[in-house]
């Protein structure tokens, strides 16, 4: 996706990704001083339907993005005495605001991911104090790997689990896989020297951490463990990363064995271990499903708007159009659902990470929705009928 220059002056949010031939309708209004007028603004020209809306500060660079069911509500929301700082700060630097317009308020979620994406405004992320960003969960760092936390999908991992929220609860949750499964966690310059790899002077190596002598690493930087042993070690990693609970129900029996013996400290110790690593387990099986079932068309309507097919493939909002009602639109829809579901990579639209996180949240949040959705084979049937 396109990012945009922080200093670029805004002339408008652009087009939809998922509407690319249609320019977007959007109203634009120097912001008046006084709050009365702004409401009076407000009231005048802002609709009552979903949509998102941005605030420019006086040099016309675009400072926030933001999104609501209902623009007018949302917009004099501002002007009635704003209660929090960040809604102060943000009007404060605002010298203009703009709305656009939209179908629905899944629609306008989208719009708003895509917009702050593009435009990275200000106060959408330095404005927002511990911003949770999505992160992957990664097992690479040759040639000893281990499980480490990135921003982004990283060329060198072996394997990749995500978009996950990145809070401390991964991190801790990352430390924990590498202990268990007796993993490096040291920095990736430091050299790794294995059991099977021959010298032509010998050297006593001694481990540089306690990681070794606690046994939470098979020290793979002193010669304490060969290739192949350690491969073993990334193989079950693998597996537990990939929804298997060998590990998880060992390590529950070890809690209540060490329980039943009166050997608290220890059964609290493997407790915390067993709440971390059940956690991260859990997580990783809620995003595998969400890529396994959130592959379908998801219809939207709102009174006196054409109903819209949004096409949704592995969590990932990848197109849109009219739902078929003639020959015309069922043709669109025809090559839209070849394009999205007949390939095998996933389009290079989709490369939105956030949009798994937000498709799963919405349906979690509304699981009604999820009953309207429909399969591709079904969208096919429904085309069909619509030429006919």
């Amino acid at each position: 996706m396109l990012v945009v220059p922080a200093l670029e002056r805004f002339a408008s949010f652009g087009r939809h990704y998922l509407a690319p031939r249609v320019a977007a309708a959007f109203d634009r209004h120097p912001l008046p001083s006084k709050d009365p007028e702004a409401r009076r603004l407000i009231r005048t020209h802002c609709p009552r339907s979903p949509g998102v809306y941005g605030m420019l500060d006086a040099d016309g660079r675009l400072i926030y993005v933001g999104k609501s069911k209902q623009l007018r509500a949302r917009l004099l929301s501002y002007f009635y005495g704003a209660d929090d700082d960040k809604s102060r700060r943000i009007l404060k630097h605002t010298a203009e605001i703009l709305w656009e317009p939209g179908p629905h308020e899944f629609a306008a979620l989208v719009r708003e991911l895509e917009l702050i994406q593009r435009w990275r405004p200000r106060f959408n992320v330095q404005g927002q104090p511990g911003r949770r960003r999505s992160v992957y969960l990664c097992l690479g760092r040759a040639p000893a790997a281990q499980a480490f936390v990135a921003r982004e999908p990283t060329a060198s991992a072996v394997a990749q689990f995500g978009p996950m929220r990145g809070n401390r609860r991964l991190v801790d949750a990352t430390r924990r896989v590498n202990d268990l499964f007796q993993l490096r966690d040291c920095p990736e310059k430091r050299t790794m020297q294995f059991a099977d790899q021959g010298e032509l002077f010998p050297v006593l190596r001694q481990p540089p951490c306690i990681r070794f002598d606690i046994g939470n690493c098979t020290a793979p930087c002193a010669a304490e463990v060969s290739r192949a042993q350690y491969g073993l070690q990334l193989r079950e990693v693998s597996e537990f990363l990939n929804g298997g609970n060998q590990r998880l129900d060992l390590l529950e029996q070890q809690m209540y064995a060490a329980s039943a013996a009166r050997q608290f400290e220890r059964a609290a110790a493997l407790r915390d271990v067993w709440q971390s690593l059940a956690w991260l387990s859990d997580s990783l099986q809620r995003l595998r499903q969400v890529r396994e079932r959130f592959h379908f068309i998801y219809p939207l309507s709102e009174p006196g708007k054409p109903k819209l097919w949004y096409f949704i493939r592995a969590g990932r909002v990848v197109a849109a159009c009219r739902a078929p009602g003639g020959r015309r639109a069922a043709e669109r829809a025809e090559r839209l659902l070849d394009e999205v579901y007949c390939q095998q990579a996933e389009p290079a639209e989709t490369t939105l990470a956030e949009q798994v996180l937000l498709t799963s949240s919405w349906f979690r949040k509304f699981p009604e929705e999820f009953a309207k959705v429909f399969s591709p084979d079904a969208a096919r049937l429904k085309c069909s009928r619509s030429v006919d």
